[in-house]
């Protein structure tokens, strides 16, 4: 919701407000960005605070299994394929 309004904000050319709201939302957009640093003292060196980790908005990586399964699928959808192909030709 937020990054659409963003992206409003940008088409009509009210980059300030459009700024304050992604960085509100912590939201990457064409006018923000994220920084991303891997100790505290490169976050020192900079002069930033990182923000608290449960701030940070997330998607989850597909677990294990559901890789395998979308595997299987493709590797019997490619067997059947091949199957039928002998049948045709």
């Amino acid at each position: 919701m937020a990054k659409q309004e963003v992206l409003h904000l940008i088409a009509q050319r009210e980059q300030k407000k459009a700024i304050a709201l992604a960085s509100e939302h912590q939201l990457v957009t064409p006018v923000t960005g994220a920084v991303v640093l891997e100790t505290q003292e490169q976050y020192d060196e900079m002069g930033l605070t990182p923000v608290p980790f449960d701030a940070v908005p997330s998607i989850p990586e597909p677990s294990t299994w559901a890789l395998w399964c979308v595997g299987f699928i493709l590797m019997l959808w490619g067997r059947h394929c091949s199957q039928r192909a002998r049948k045709l030709g």
